[in-house]
């Protein structure tokens, strides 16, 4: 993070001096970003699946500002129509939900779009990436039904907004993503138990992870705090 002309920036860097293989389709570009307020859109996700009943309208009426979002970036703000098949500029393959601030005037800003492809990509491949993505970053889902599956969930919420994904459809998408995460980590990913539940509990033992989770974080708070200290005082 850096000052300049009164905002905050936010600068990277490379991890490691590794350069991608030859041949591959996509490229790693870091540029400096203004800091934006607002609301990370995958932890609204997470306020809306920690109440009770939630439905697959919740889950639909959440996807479609994300989407309108990338749409408004890409093809200007009066279209706010989508499908699978649409193309948006490969610049965009990380427009994931845990990349987008929604401001108090609910509009959407991207960020971190780190990983670029040199060409266009399928919107339904962004939106079962960010589907994934967003599912399992959430701590806990309060479902007192029988629980849903990561796939049947992601094809319930696009046939709502206009991205009618069939499960064959939506393991191709991912299985691009497996080939990506492969190439970007040149670590073998498992493609197996694709079709996970999500992190489901009932009330009484939601609460009671989120009290246990709470305390672990204090814990860890303070023994960062008493290491800092430490290291002040011996500098």
């Amino acid at each position: 993070m850096l000052e300049q002309d009164g905002s905050l920036l936010v600068e990277r860097s490379r991890l490691n001096d590794a350069e991608p293989d030859e041949g591959v389709s996509f490229e790693l570009v870091l540029e400096e970003e203004r800091f934006s307020n607002g609301k990370l859109w995958t932890d609204e996700l997470q306020n809306v699946m920690h109440s009770p009943n939630w439905t697959v309208d919740d889950l639909a009426a959440w996807a479609d500002v994300w989407l309108k979002a990338l749409i408004a970036e890409t093809e200007g703000a009066g279209n706010n129509s989508f499908n699978a098949k649409l193309k948006v500029p490969g610049a965009f393959y990380d427009a994931i939900p845990g990349n987008l601030i929604i401001d108090q005037n609910g509009n959407g800003e991207f960020f971190d779009l780190e990983w670029q492809f040199k060409t266009p990509v399928e919107i339904g491949l962004v939106y079962s990436r960010g589907m994934r993505g967003s599912f399992f970053s959430l701590d806990l889902v309060e479902r007192d039904k029988q629980p849903c599956t990561f796939k049947e969930l992601t094809c319930l919420v696009g046939a709502k907004i206009g991205i009618e994904l069939s499960a064959k459809e939506l393991d191709a998408y991912l299985s691009l993503e497996w080939d990506f995460q492969e190439a970007v980590t040149r670590f073998p990913i498992s493609k197996k138990n694709k079709n996970h539940l999500l992190p489901i509990r009932s009330r009484e033992s939601t609460f009671d992870h989120l009290i246990i989770k709470n305390r672990n974080k204090a814990k860890n708070a303070a023994k960062a705090s008493g290491f800092l200290s430490r290291l002040l005082r011996e500098t």
